[in-house]
């Protein structure tokens, strides 16, 4: 069980270190929107992977009132996310979808030994390869959302300038 609270607060502990290092906090507006968004993606699939017996967190922050792994989907994922926001690269496609590969592989990597590891995870009917996929679509989707987001506002035209009002 130590071994379990171990793992918990040193990724906590790395999270928050990452964080205070790379995160541009001049951007707060589309970190809280990231947040906010993979928290939501995050929430919403784990508790339905939980529900259908996919995965199971034995040892969990809040046993009483939730069978999923809080820490993680409302601190750990959201967070790896807007450092994954933040140094997106500008580059070409094949730079964007290896950077997304690579934070999908770290986030799956970092589950599979947790779940190797400690008793916080039991795979059911689940495995790395399906939380990879889960992570990268997770990543993208949220990445696409924020961007819609703080979509640049076009002035609205009158209608004698051939715009609608």
């Amino acid at each position: 069980m130590t071994v379990d609270w171990v793992w918990y607060s040193l990724s906590c502990l790395v999270i928050i270190i990452l964080f205070w290092r790379f995160v541009d906090w001049r951007r707060s507006r589309r970190i809280w929107i990231g947040l906010f968004a993979m928290q939501t993606i995050t929430w919403g699939v784990g508790l339905t992977l939980v529900e259908l017996h996919w995965i199971e967190f034995p040892v969990r922050v809040f046993p009483d009132a939730t069978r999923q792994n809080f820490i993680a989907a409302y601190f750990i994922y959201p967070c790896l996310f807007v450092l994954y926001d933040q140094c997106y690269p500008r580059g070409g496609r094949l730079k964007q979808w290896i950077y997304t590969a690579a934070y999908a592989a770290a986030s799956s990597g970092w589950e599979y030994v947790m779940s190797t590891s400690t008793h916080i995870l039991k795979y059911h009917h689940w495995n790395p390869l399906c939380r990879f996929v889960l992570a990268a679509v997770s990543l993208l989707l949220c990445r696409w959302l924020v961007i819609w987001m703080f979509k640049r506002q076009y002035p609205v035209r009158s209608a004698e300038h051939g715009g609608y009002e």
